[in-house]
């Protein structure tokens, strides 16, 4: 007969030790990674889906109040007239003609003259007053009453002191121009003539005489006729 009890069986004084065996070698090699497998495709982009309508403008707010202009300022008095600048100083005077004699007509002075050269006589005078420098002219018509004609030499002068006279043979004074020499082919030929010059360095305030003299190359019937004298300072 087997009896039963509630006492459990004494423990062990001693632990049991159990010693295990040595480990086994590890697992074979690991096997080569398979290849990837191929992407799917990437699906088409939609279309883009229309635009909405736009929402109605806003109601535009009221102007703001602009700043007010003030009233104008008023207007001051008109200034006084500024005064007169000085007048500016007065250019000089031109050259005042000394003397001009226009169309003064010596008329038929005596004559005729021959080999030796013979003032006319004429007595023309003039004054430089501003410059000293003179424009003179001496003209008229020349003639031969030789028969078959001649020659006529016309040497125009100017001097001061006493003019010459006519019939005056002794050069005096200074020579002005060239001297003309016409030659007429008969006793009733005329020609006019002319000399002009301009005289420098005249003395100023002094009466200057101007005077022709006149010759021939042989005979005495050189004569000269409505003779015009002009001076006129510049």
């Amino acid at each position: 007969m087997v009896t039963q009890t509630n006492v459990p069986a004494p423990i062990a004084a001693q632990p049991v030790v159990v010693i295990g065996g040595p480990t086994g070698p590890g697992g074979g090699p690991t096997g080569p990674t398979g290849p990837q497998g191929a992407m799917s495709l990437t699906g088409t982009t939609g279309p883009t889906g229309r635009t909405g309508p736009s929402g109605p403008t806003g109601i535009t707010g009221p102007t703001g109040a602009g700043a007010f202009t003030g009233p104008g300022g008023v207007t001051g008095p008109p200034g006084s007239i500024g005064m007169t600048g000085a007048t500016g100083v007065t250019g000089p005077t031109g050259p005042i003609g000394a003397a001009q004699s226009g169309a003064r007509n010596f008329a038929n002075p005596a004559g005729g003259y021959g080999v030796t050269p013979t003032f006319v006589g004429l007595n023309f005078t003039a004054t430089p007053i501003k410059t000293g420098n003179v424009m003179a002219w001496m003209a008229g018509v020349a003639l031969n009453t030789t028969s078959g004609g001649g020659s006529v030499n016309i040497t125009a002068y100017y001097g001061t002191g006493t003019p010459p006279v006519p019939g005056d043979s002794s050069p005096v004074g200074a020579v002005f121009g060239l001297t003309q020499h016409l030659v007429l082919a008969s006793g009733t030929e005329q020609v006019g003539f002319m000399i002009t010059d301009k005289i420098s360095g005249m003395t100023l305030n002094t009466t200057y005489w101007f005077d022709l003299m006149i010759s021939t190359t042989s005979g005495t019937g050189a004569f000269v006729k409505d003779i015009q004298g002009t001076a006129l300072e510049v």
